[in-house]
């Protein structure tokens, strides 16, 4: 079983209109106290659990390359120090905004021990970028991705959106292209998703402006991205990601392959011991609970008994090496997630992993709801697994429900 560390960094230089995750723009005095709570939350895993072996670090937000350079680098320090980590293997993951990426701070992200970046452009045509709420430009991007190279990056990756109202297929594919021709060697190609609350929703529900394009259009930017990239060598080989051979994303495979995964920071989720749980979003109250007691996490999130639902325990304390207030996820919900991740890779579950991790037959198991899925056209099923097609790689949503 592999083990990944992710580590959130809720810093932004300007939030964009379309995101929902936990970030602020407004809170960037909170830095120096915020990575001192984070650095007591990995050294309290160590003294509570010894030391544990990492395979890969992804450091996400929020905006990590907008803050400085050196904080990720004492961060890196700390987990070089307290985790059992193979320095000739690791993935380690930064995320980035092109509009604040300098030489600088690539040149302290690599000796730091960062290996692999990715790059957030979304588009590459300027009024798509105001409308998503970028503070980059597309020269920026190219810039970046130059800037990388030269500093000895070579695993990178460019997160594009597509289905954004105002974008047209022409843009789309002047996208796909010119991030072909940098030799960027994994893409993902994300439907942008109008969440609730964001600026961009509220727009949207006033009927000021459009969130999404057509869903015709929508589709048409899916099967174009997958059948250019896969013509360019590239393996599409989860639902919204592609890479060229060697260059999937490690530590994303963690959380399809049901692997286990700490989280570090506000809001940062874990799945560890059979246990799932998640850090308090809110970053005032993170430090305040770390400083004063080390209750690292205050809430928990674990399904209810369908599977369905999330439950909130709240008040996580530590005690002799177990999460004292954490609920461990019963076989059924391991067994129903398995399933439900494993989907997403397009070379879906096979028979003999899930027997080998559960002692069971998912194809008994679950024989009437593949057959449905069968019916309906969503999976295909052979002798070594099952896996999503076509159709159902556009309508996974309704696949994972059957399940659910």
């Amino acid at each position: 079983m592999k083990r990944g560390l992710y580590i959130h960094i809720p810093f932004c230089k300007s939030k964009c209109r379309y995101c929902d995750f936990n970030s602020y723009s407004n809170k960037n005095e909170l830095q120096d106290v915020y990575f001192a709570a984070m650095k007591k939350e990995l050294k309290s895993y160590f003294d509570r659990f010894g030391v544990i072996k990492i395979d890969t670090v992804f450091i996400g937000g929020g905006t990590p390359s907008f803050v400085d350079s050196m904080k990720i680098f004492d961060i890196l320090e700390i987990v070089f120090r307290d985790f059992d980590i193979d320095t000739s293997d690791v993935e380690i993951t930064i995320e980035s905004n092109p509009g604040t990426i300098t030489r600088e701070k690539l040149m302290d992200y690599k000796l730091a021990g960062v290996n692999r970046i990715s790059f957030g452009v979304q588009a590459l045509q300027q009024n798509i970028l105001d409308k998503l709420g970028r503070i980059h430009t597309t020269e920026d991007f190219f810039n970046g991705v130059k800037l990388a190279l030269e500093n000895g990056f070579v695993n990178i990756n460019a997160d594009l959106i597509f289905g954004i109202a105002g974008q047209t297929l022409d843009d789309w594919k002047e996208s796909v292209n010119k991030i072909l021709e940098l030799g960027v060697p994994h893409i993902s190609c994300y439907s942008l998703k109008v969440e609730k609350g964001t600026p961009l929703q509220i727009a949207v529900a006033a009927g000021i402006e459009q969130g999404n394009c057509s869903d015709k259009l929508d589709r048409e930017m899916y099967y174009y991205a997958k059948d250019t990239l896969k013509a360019a060598g590239y393996i599409h080989y989860e639902i919204s990601n592609f890479a060229k051979p060697g260059y999937e994303c490690k530590h994303n495979k963690i959380y399809w392959d049901q692997d286990e995964y700490i989280g570090i920071g506000a809001g940062a989720h874990s799945f560890y011991r059979g246990r799932r749980y998640s850090n308090v979003e809110d970053i005032e109250k993170y430090c305040r609970n770390i400083d004063a007691n080390d209750a690292v996490v205050n809430q928990i999130k674990v399904l209810d008994e369908n599977g369905v639902n999330e439950l909130d325990v709240s008040t996580l304390t530590y005690s002799n090496n177990e999460f004292s207030e954490s609920k461990a996820m019963t076989d059924e919900e391991k067994m129903l997630e398995y399933v439900m991740l494993g989907l997403r890779k397009t070379e879906g579950i096979r028979w003999a992993n899930f027997q080998y991790r559960f002692s069971k037959n998912a194809r008994e198991l679950y024989a009437d709801k593949i057959s449905l899925l069968k019916t309906k056209g969503l999976i295909e099923v052979d002798d070594v697994g099952m896996r999503l097609t076509d159709k159902g790689l556009d309508l996974a949503n309704q696949a994972f429900m059957e399940f659910v």
